[in-house]
């Protein structure tokens, strides 16, 4: 995102903001470095890897273009389009997944539900009304680095909510329980 508004905005970088790149850029090597597993399917890693750095490049240059559109119209009317546009694709692609009728049940399941309703609320709503917001008022370069701490915030709510414990040789890949109502379905 901050590469597409220096390309596409004209934005500039400051000497901090260059920085936070690099910082930004470090943790996330860092917190995904796998070398010690030997027992995760390459094909998955790189699979992953790829959902992730592509859905991350479209995000930035979505983000960045439309900012113009943005900085002139009422955030909440950006952000119900928005969601409503994923809403929209998501309902399409539904329509085609073989596992449908598990993925709407389980919407529906009691021990799930109340998480499923706040954490789309929070989650999806409340968190993208914020985040446009930032992306509004301030540069998208400044706004995304500023974004990017989610990432801490996920780490403490995983150790305090799901009780995930928190060392230097975290490991995801091994965690059949991580994502479990999302990988299964994909």
């Amino acid at each position: 995102m901050i590469g597409f508004a220096f390309l596409l905005l004209g934005e500039s970088l400051t000497y901090w903001q260059i920085v936070g790149v690099f910082l930004i850029l470090s943790a996330v090597l860092t917190a995904t470095n796998q070398s010690e597993n030997k027992t995760t399917d390459k094909k998955r890693i790189i699979k992953g890897l790829f959902y992730g750095v592509v859905a991350m490049f479209l995000t930035g240059f979505g983000v960045v273009i439309v900012k113009p559109v943005l900085e002139s119209q009422p955030l909440m009317w950006v952000t119900e389009l928005r969601l409503l546009s994923g809403v929209v694709v998501l309902s399409f692609i539904l329509l085609f997944n073989k596992n449908r009728r598990t993925i709407v049940r389980s919407v529906f399941e009691n021990g799930i539900r109340t998480s499923t309703i706040l954490g789309s609320v929070l989650g999806a709503y409340i968190a993208m009304i914020l985040w446009l917001g930032g992306m509004k008022y301030t540069q998208a370069s400044t706004a995304a680095a500023l974004n990017q701490t989610s990432s801490i915030f996920i780490f403490i709510f995983a150790y305090f909510i799901l009780k995930e414990k928190i060392n230097l040789k975290k490991n995801h890949w091994n965690n059949p329980c991580c994502c479990r109502g999302v990988t299964g379905y994909i």
